[in-house]
């Protein structure tokens, strides 16, 4: 059993872990032009990159996140950490749009081993009754990427190169592996691996919330990979205006993450499609936000509140539709987010350079509606008792 201070530090340890990797992972965008001048491609080329981070993630997340207990779960963060390092600075030094695309192929591997395993120590280290509590602060690691890491590296690219920025991100990374020394060493059992498919194939409505879950990350990383270049096209051609975007994206997240009780409150399935109605709102205003900078800021930081509440929504819904093998459900989530990161970018991307950003924020509109849909399909076509059922296993 650790100890509070024990427990504290190994919390705080996975907390940057995360945000190392939520820079990596939303980095190119601010510097999307910077990165596609510097190595003479066009920016839907560089964001294949992206793709290719999103797809590497979601396949690691779904063959290799298994086997993190046999390797061991704090190995796993080391070994992971690691290869995410080599994947950073190897995009710091690409001389071509394909080695970037290949740089973050590798940094996606890591990361796709590296979360599942994140979450699962958070869990295990946090003090009994507080699990909750320490995996909200681990997440939190997100928006310390958001509100401070991508705004300051893309200032830092600003003034210097972008390649600065992951060279920095690179020390960052040193540095978390010598602290990760401090991790207390859990294994999982190995009957415990693997994903229940069979069970899934039982279950529809978990099939429908694993589509929800593709339609919405896909409608999120699609325009946000876009939403940098364009303000930067739009209003400066400043990699510090796009910094400023994702940090305001980044405060309303933060923000928040503050009232997350109110989806308590109301039930996760009560919220869904009014979250994501909301959402799709947001998309509306983004549409028409190129005539007026402070109309992007505040959509942005909207964004960012809703979106909170949106992935705090869709974890619920699916733990509470597998109660039985959340782990394995949180893996299919974890897939699924970064397999809309590679569809948004690649798909996006050849919109994007062809029609512009309204277009895709219409893209985005469509599936954050179709998703509303669906959720409020799954909860409202089933009989009372059922509902009553999922409102009392909220409650616990």
């Amino acid at each position: 059993m650790l100890s509070n201070k024990e427990s504290g530090r190994s919390i705080m340890i996975l907390m940057v872990s995360v945000a190392i990797i939520g820079c990596n992972s939303f980095l190119i965008s601010p510097i999307l032009n910077d990165i596609a001048s510097s190595l003479s491609a066009s920016t839907a080329q560089v964001s294949r990159a992206i793709s290719a981070y999103g797809g590497a993630t979601a396949l690691s997340s779904l063959f290799l996140a298994p086997y993190a207990g046999k390797i061991g779960i704090t190995r796993s963060i080391r070994y992971a950490g690691m290869l995410m390092i080599v994947g950073i600075a190897l995009s710091g030094i690409s001389l071509s749009w394909w080695m970037l695309t290949i740089a973050q192929s590798i940094a996606g591997v890591a990361a796709g081993l590296m979360l599942p395993a994140i979450y699962t120590l958070t869990s295990d280290v946090a003090p009994e009754g507080e699990k909750s509590q320490a995996l909200g602060k681990v997440i939190t690691g997100w928006s310390l990427a958001m509100v401070i890491g991508i705004p300051l590296s893309a200032v830092i690219a600003d003034i210097t190169n972008w390649r600065v920025a992951y060279g920095l991100m690179t020390v960052l990374g040193l540095v978390f592996l010598l602290f990760s020394k401090r991790l207390p060493v859990i294994d999982t059992p190995a009957d415990k691996l693997g994903f229940p498919f069979e069970e899934y194939r039982k279950n529809p409505d978990i099939l429908i919330m694993f589509v929800v879950t593709l339609l919405y990350m896909t409608s999120f990383y699609g325009l946000y990979s876009f939403v940098g270049s364009f303000a930067r096209d739009s209003f400066y051609n400043s990699a510090a205006l796009a910094g400023l975007i994702t940090m305001a994206y980044g405060i309303g997240f933060g923000v928040a993450s503050l009232k997350a009780r109110w989806i308590d409150k109301f039930s996760p399935q009560s919220s869904a499609c009014i979250i994501f109605i909301t959402i799709s709102l947001i998309y509306a205003i983004l549409s028409v936000s190129g005539s007026s900078i402070y109309l992007l800021l505040v959509a942005c930081l909207l964004w960012g509140a809703a979106n909170h509440f949106g992935l705090n929504v869709i974890v619920s819904l699916l733990i509470q539709l597998s109660s039985s093998y959340k782990t394995a459900t949180l893996g299919m989530y974890s897939a699924l987010s970064y397999s809309g990161t590679m569809i948004g970018g690649l798909a996006y991307g050849y919109v994007f350079n062809r029609q512009g950003f309204t277009s895709i924020a219409y893209i985005s509109l469509i599936l954050c509606i179709t998703a509303a849909f669906l959720a409020w399909f799954i909860f409202n076509h089933k009989p009372k008792s059922y509902q009553d059922t999922l409102k009392t296993k909220n409650k616990l």
